[in-house]
């Protein structure tokens, strides 16, 4: 063998291992967010907060429902199932209220919003957008209904 073919050789398992090498990082921030997920739960049979499963599934990347509590740069969301999430705000994280662009100072308790991020190892969310909704947009237990007549 020459030494290009060499070169060659050497190239691809570089690349092979390179590739594997990415395939472990992913995988260690899935399974470090599960394993949060678990002491999360515990907290929360604890009186804790922040319980992340919905139908034994966690939703990590993103809320939906009506802000609870604001205390910038975070606030939280109670979602559709009542369960509540923390969600940061960075200097890059874009707010929209319906279609125009909006501020920090637009998120207010009982407001209805739309949140994807990603979380952090605490299973924080960190927002990268944010819109203020209408409540009408949202199906949820959190959105107000209208009282029901009493006969």
């Amino acid at each position: 063998m020459d030494k290009h073919n060499i070169l060659k050789i050497i190239a691809v398992v570089i690349g092979v291992l390179l590739v594997f090498q990415v395939g472990v990082f992913i995988g260690y921030r899935k399974a470090l967010f599960s394993y949060r997920g678990g002491e999360r739960v515990i907290g929360m049979m604890e009186g804790g907060r922040n319980m992340m499963y919905v139908n034994g599934y966690s939703p990590s990347h993103g809320a939906i429902g009506k802000i609870v509590s604001v205390s910038l740069p975070t606030f939280i969301v109670a979602g559709p199932d009542n369960n509540e999430k923390t969600v940061l705000i960075s200097d890059d994280t874009t707010i929209r209220r319906y279609r125009d662009n909006a501020s920090t100072s637009a998120i207010a308790p009982n407001q209805f919003v739309l949140v994807l991020g990603d979380p952090d190892d605490s299973g924080t969310i960190e927002a990268r957008f944010i819109r203020i909704m209408p409540p009408t947009a949202l199906t949820s237990p959190a959105a107000p209904k209208a009282p029901i007549p009493q006969q």
